[in-house]
């Protein structure tokens, strides 16, 4: 009988530990969680508004043969980004208020002297971004990213 209640008692030790191990797991996980969710709260919010109107800036590399005259497009209206001689590149801020409202635009290249022009499908950016557009000299092999 002192062997049984031994065990018994070493048995209820056990489950003991294991429900307090368990608990203090989910206790530091749910420490973590929160800290975790509290130092990226902190920094998102003062980054809100400053990220929310920071520009959208169209980077642009010519590798046409061309000059190419560079317009983006939304919101109803095209408008002239200016001129890009052959092998040259610029950095333009495209205006917030060409963007279309779902945040995309298109981005169009006419070539001078040239009847051929490029119309991209729509981009779709968010404030901040950067658009990087490479010319080629067959403008349908042009490239878009958005970093």
């Amino acid at each position: 009988m002192g062997t049984s209640r031994f065990a018994s008692s070493v048995a209820r030790s056990r489950r003991l530990a294991r429900r307090l191990s368990l608990r203090f797991g989910l206790l530091l996980l749910t420490g973590l969680v929160v800290a975790g969710c509290a130092s990226m709260g902190g920094k998102g919010a003062a980054g809100d508004t400053s990220m929310r109107n920071a520009p959208v800036t169209l980077f642009v590399r010519n590798y046409n043969w061309n000059t190419v005259h560079v317009y983006v497009m939304g919101a109803g209206q095209n408008l002239s980004l200016g001129q890009l001689s052959s092998m040259d590149t610029a950095t333009y801020v495209i205006p917030r208020s060409i963007l279309a409202s779902d945040q995309s635009v298109r981005l169009i290249a006419d070539p001078i002297g040239s009847v051929q022009g490029y119309i991209s499908e729509p981009v779709f950016v968010s404030a901040g971004d950067r658009i990087e557009w490479t010319i080629n000299n067959a403008l349908s092999q042009s490239v878009i990213s958005v970093r």
